[in-house]
């Protein structure tokens, strides 16, 4: 493995635990205050990119040099041997801890919204509104530069993006 992708993967394993550390430090109260969810969200995007990049490096050689975790997801699961099954999975195990309760339980209104909570690909393209770039507003890495009229609370489901991410870290194609 070279520096590169050594540094890439060690990037991506703290980000995560800091993203850990965080999540489980909030209570029902404050995961709805920018200022909480604002790093919360930044230290899981982080944590995705870098896995992402490393994974590309990894099994392809090269990698966008891009933020867009959209854009960097779609890359890898080009390279995954059965991209559907790998989400399904992931979507499985959500359901069976990852409820979602209080203020977020209200927040996911519809059959579509409660379906989408445990969808990989559509939790990651919803940390992206804010990791990245807002669809709407176009307004770029909200999860840095946080502002309590900007930001938005998106509903999304935390566990099951690093829960994929950490599938991505342990698995042997990561490992090369």
């Amino acid at each position: 493995m070279s520096s590169d992708q050594s540094d890439l993967d060690s990037y991506a394993q703290a980000y995560l635990l800091a993203f850990e550390a965080m999540y489980h430090f909030g209570t029902e109260e404050s995961r709805g205050h920018t200022y909480w969810f604002g790093p919360v969200y930044h230290n899981l995007g982080m944590a995705a990119e870098l896995c992402f990049k490393h994974f590309l490096h990894t099994n392809s050689g090269t990698f966008d040099r891009t933020h867009d975790l959209c854009a960097l997801y779609a890359g890898v699961r080009k390279l995954l041997p059965d991209p559907i099954s790998f989400e399904r999975d992931l979507g499985e195990v959500a359901k069976q801890w990852c409820e979602p309760s209080g203020d977020l339980k209200a927040r996911l209104t519809t059959k579509e919204a409660r379906v989408s909570y445990y969808v990989f690909w559509l939790q990651l393209a919803l940390l992206n509104q804010t990791y990245y770039r807002d669809q709407c507003s176009h307004s770029r890495f909200k999860t840095r530069y946080p502002t309590p009229t900007d930001m938005t609370y998106y509903p999304i489901n935390c566990a099951l993006i690093a829960n994929g991410v950490r599938a991505l870290l342990e698995s042997e194609q990561y490992q090369r």
